[in-house]
């Protein structure tokens, strides 16, 4: 495992790069990654499990395995200080053995592979959520995921970094609610000029990057960027949707401002 960074603000999107190498037999089931986040006693922070790029049942002996993934580092769990990161791999309650990499023990099978200073949060850019984002809501059995939904106008303000930068959006919707043609999200910057457009076609979290030039933000001390939907909806007038009535457009997990 690499990673872009090795110090990194607590909040702020770590990107991580991971290689296997499957050597013997080919694996007869699928697996499932571990990346637990662990202080000096070994302790487990937080946890990053998911399913690789690439199927386990579809490694090749002798053919690497890399892929990417950028994870938020959740300021709720993770505080400034040093941590480790271990990987393993698991399925049915058991972990596989690896080779090449020093394990915390035999037994657990968790292999430290990258050591990161995580810096305090204030190191961010903060930004300032404003006119058009519904109150914070949280999964109840995954506290450190949360997530606000926009109305069709949502508009977020940061002190302007007088650079260029990048805004990188974790969002999702109800794609199932349009009949199979996705909202769109038009990102508006200074002077209502329309820098991006995506779709939103999953309602799993989902990421895009899009570059701000300085001059996209503005001259004012204070840059706002405006996210317009073309389409909203209401729970209440789709099939189960209980008693919610209002008016949502996309829901957004995180945003980051970074300047190079």
């Amino acid at each position: 495992m690499t990673a872009q960074k090795t110090r990194v603000p607590v909040g702020s999107p770590l990107t991580l790069t991971y290689r296997f190498q499957l050597n013997n037999a080919p694996l007869t089931g699928e697996y499932t990654v571990f990346a637990h986040f662990v202080n000096a006693d070994g302790q487990v922070l937080w946890s990053d499990d998911h399913r690789p790029a690439v199927p386990t049942t579809e490694w090749k002996p002798g053919t690497p395995v890399e892929y990417t993934r950028t994870v938020f580092l959740p300021p709720a769990t993770l505080h400034p200080g040093n941590v480790g990161i271990e990987v393993g791999l698991y399925r049915d309650g058991e972990r596989l053995p690896l080779e090449g990499l020093p394990g915390r023990d035999s037994a657990a099978r968790s292999y430290r592979v990258l050591d990161l200073e995580l810096a305090p949060e204030a190191e961010n850019v903060f930004l300032i959520y404003q006119n058009g984002w519904h109150q914070d809501e949280f999964a109840p059995d995954v506290p450190n995921v949360s997530w606000k939904w926009t109305q069709q106008t949502a508009t977020v303000a940061f002190r302007h970094p007088k650079a260029d930068a990048e805004l990188l959006i974790e969002y999702s919707g109800r794609p199932d609610y349009f009949g199979g043609s996705p909202q769109q999200v038009a990102v508006i910057g200074a002077n209502n000029e329309r820098v991006a457009t995506f779709p939103v076609e999953s309602s799993e979290p989902t990421q895009r990057r899009v570059a701000l030039t300085s001059a996209q933000m503005g001259t004012a001390e204070l840059a706002e960027v405006r996210f317009e939907v073309d389409r909203t909806f209401v729970p209440a007038q789709q099939a189960s949707g209980g008693q919610d009535d209002r008016v949502l457009g996309v829901r957004i997990f995180n945003l980051y401002v970074s300047v190079p």
